[in-house]
């Protein structure tokens, strides 16, 4: 069992805390390196096997180089990490055992998933389903161990290497957002599926210190970031094998965050272009790093 941790400019007190909470739960951990200080990861990776990129790779290349690593060292699963989780003591030890039962019981799994927290929001649903053209929050309860999912995110998923190796890895295109969706809704139309459970749980952050709009909290991130998420999201609009519903559903919201981000988000100008930036490279499939 490995873990694999991207890290990009980690602030030094949550990437320790995720290595202390790690270390006791894992054989080895990955740490693929898309920008570290030199002098940060000397202190912090003593035991850790350390991957450099050599400048920021993107999330998706990133993963696929950490999880081809640990599988090419005999580990039979990959935990996934972003630098902003934090996963509670025997949050692994439920993601393997609920990924082995679900297996002998003659599921295909693409991946298992913890139940998350964003310590910056309440609102925030640890699974979701599309259900009649939307996303909806997909209810569990302490009896029911596993929730079936469409796609789990990419922080504290657990894939064996059975499902990677049929799967194929992440869409290094897309670079950064939508990774996890695009490769989720790719094995549910291979007939692999995804599983939220219960027990296992997990702090997680979704970007900045989140606004409320209508009683609602939305999470706030960069111009940048918004130009990534709005390409990806009009470029796999376009491409054959992604699910109409899944299209459909976050459509929806694709107008509703471009309307208020174009509207509410200071830098409005800046955030605006970026956006407009971001449809127009998905429309001509212009993938990768922005450059």
């Amino acid at each position: 069992m490995f873990a694999v941790i991207v890290v990009y400019r980690p602030q030094r007190a949550s990437l320790e805390a995720l290595l202390d909470a790690l270390r006791p739960q894992v054989d080895d951990i990955i740490v693929v390196d898309n920008g570290i200080a030199p002098e940060l990861a000397q202190e912090l990776l003593a035991g850790c096997r350390h991957l450099p990129m050599h400048g920021n790779a993107g999330l998706a290349r990133a993963i696929n180089e950490g999880a081809e690593t640990a599988f090419s060292l005999g580990a039979t699963h990959v935990a996934l990490f972003d630098q902003d989780s934090l996963p509670s003591s025997g949050m692994i030890r439920e993601l393997l055992h609920a990924s082995r039962a679900l297996q002998d019981a003659g599921q295909a799994v693409a991946a298992v998933g913890p139940r998350y927290v964003d310590r910056m929001r309440s609102d925030a649903p640890p699974f979701v389903r599309i259900r009649g053209g939307r996303l909806r929050a997909a209810e569990f309860t302490r009896d029911e161990p596993y929730v079936d999912v469409d796609f789990v995110i990419t922080s504290g998923s657990l894939i064996d290497s059975t499902a990677w190796q049929a799967i194929g890895g992440m869409e290094e295109r897309l670079f950064i957002d939508y990774v996890d969706i695009e490769w989720g809704l790719r094995a549910r139309e291979m007939g692999y599926r995804s599983f939220g459970v219960c027990s296992a749980t997990m702090n997680h952050a979704i970007g900045e210190a989140p606004v409320r709009v209508f009683g609602r909290l939305i999470s706030i991130h960069s111009p940048t970031r918004r130009y990534y998420q709005f390409r990806n999201a009009v470029w796999l609009y376009r491409r054959r094998g992604m699910p109409n519903d899944w299209k459909v559903a976050d459509g929806r919201r694709f107008l509703l965050k471009f309307l208020f981000y174009a509207i509410a988000k200071s830098p409005r100008g800046k955030t605006f272009r970026m956006m407009v930036k971001g449809v127009w490279h998905g429309l001509v499939g212009r993938m990768g790093a922005l450059v």
